[in-house]
């Protein structure tokens, strides 16, 4: 936008900063000042407040020690690479704040668009060239409108006897009637490319939703930065590489299963080989997440943070823990866990503390009734079954905040299993390092 008018890009580091924004404001020529912070540099509140001046006849400012003409073609433009900056109030009047940061709606369009040219392109043509007859439409439609309004503005006396007004009108209104049965025709094609185009709508889902699990990593490892032009071009390799299903009535559903499944399995590939191993498990933890919340619909964001922090206490005073065997801090989660999801988790303190202290054994050898004592005391109490009606009636992410309380040394085994079974076993076993 502003190349073409010699665009001066500096930052408040360079040694010749002041030198160069001095000729820009005497010049015209447009500044963009990259990385700045939340607190802005005292020498640009001059520009920031515009606290120019006449001297002499010239509109002037003071750009510290230094008295500048300044040239009403000077534009200055501030970016910042902090994620989530926070200005204060006296910053935010002195500027125009723009968020240019990815919405997951925004990107979902995007990919659909991409893969829509890419598996269809005659339906992203015809896309686009409605997109221009719509806007020539109604470009038409504006005319016509601003024409009838000039001549009512114009006509003196009795319009009916102003034989020019009558054409102007009669020819605008058969023009106009014209544009509208284009019009009606083109959004009802604009209807069937949609519906086209809907089918491909899963793939952006996942893409869309996949990108920002990357995007997040920046947060564990400041070095873990994958860029959305990567991301795209992983997926138009993707695009190419996948299976293609064979002609038929479903070849549409399978394309997109082989497309999720190829780029999935592609960009875990690509983004392990540049995690440490402490983090890899993380990585597929946050795959899996996403998938879950916003592929499947299936995951309570309420529920993951509850699994993450344990819950809040309130501070007041808890109910005595009336099992020996179990931790007060996991008696603690245990009343948090059921007054937060009372539908899920109702009895589960009362549950507990009807467990016996001791898992004994039948007098006949025969295990005892399965219980959480008996979920506590297993080796591998992942597959120990839960008592009713816990057992069959929650989900895998709130198995894993009841193991949470039971068993808090067995969660990243737990987790492994999340990953499982929702991703498939190649996500909790990193590929090797492969140089081709």
């Amino acid at each position: 936008m502003e190349r073409k008018s010699q665009l001066e890009v500096m930052k408040l580091t360079d040694a010749d900063y002041m030198r160069r924004m001095e000729n820009a404001v005497q010049f015209g020529y447009p500044v963009l000042l990259e990385g700045v912070a939340e607190e802005l540099d005292a020498s640009l509140e001059p520009l920031l407040l515009r606290d120019t001046f006449k001297q002499g006849g010239v509109t002037c400012i003071r750009l510290g020690d230094s008295v500048l003409e300044y040239s009403p073609s000077f534009r200055l433009y501030l970016t910042t690479k902090l994620r989530n900056p926070h200005y204060l109030p006296e910053v935010a009047v002195k500027v125009t704040l723009l968020n240019f940061s990815i919405t997951r709606g925004g990107l979902e369009d995007q990919v659909l668009g991409l893969v829509v040219a890419r598996e269809r392109p005659e339906l992203e043509e015809d896309k686009a060239r409605l997109t221009v007859q719509g806007a020539e439409n109604a470009r038409q439609l504006a005319e016509i409108e601003d024409r009838i309004i000039a001549v009512l503005s114009a006509s003196q006396g009795d319009i009916l006897e102003d034989e020019t007004a009558i054409d102007v009108i009669s020819s605008s209104k058969a023009l106009a009637n014209d544009v509208a049965a284009k019009q009606a025709a083109a959004e009802k094609t604009a209807r069937k490319i949609d519906e086209a185009r809907a089918g491909y709508v899963p793939v952006a889902q996942l893409v869309a939703a996949l990108f920002f699990v990357t995007s997040e990593l920046g947060a564990v490892e400041p070095m873990y930065q994958y860029s959305l032009a990567w991301h795209l071009d992983l997926f138009a390799d993707s695009i190419t590489k996948a299976d293609r299903a064979p002609a038929g009535r479903d070849a549409l559903t399978k394309r997109i299963e082989a497309l999720c499944r190829h780029f999935q399995g592609s960009l875990y590939v690509q983004v392990c080989r540049s995690l440490f191993e402490k983090d890899k498990l993380l990585f597929s933890f946050l795959m899996a997440v996403h998938v879950r919340a916003h592929i499947h619909k299936a995951l309570d964001m309420g529920q993951l943070r509850w699994l993450l922090t344990g819950g809040v206490s309130d501070g007041g005073a808890q109910p005595k823990n009336p099992a020996s065997w179990l931790s007060e801090k996991s008696w603690g989660e245990a009343l948090r866990l059921e007054a937060a999801y009372p539908d899920a988790f109702g009895g589960l303190a009362e549950a507990l503390a009807r467990e016996q202290d001791k898992f004994k054994a039948r007098h006949d050898g025969a295990a005892a009734a399965p219980g959480f004592r008996a979920v506590f005391d297993a080796a591998d109490p992942l597959v120990a079954p839960f008592p009713a009606p816990w057992g069959a009636g929650l989900d895998p992410l709130q198995r894993l905040m009841l193991l949470r309380v039971l068993r808090p040394d067995k969660l990243v085994t737990g987790i492994h299993g999340f990953v499982a079974s929702t991703l498939g076993q190649s996500y909790v076993e990193p590929p090797p390092f492969d140089l081709e």
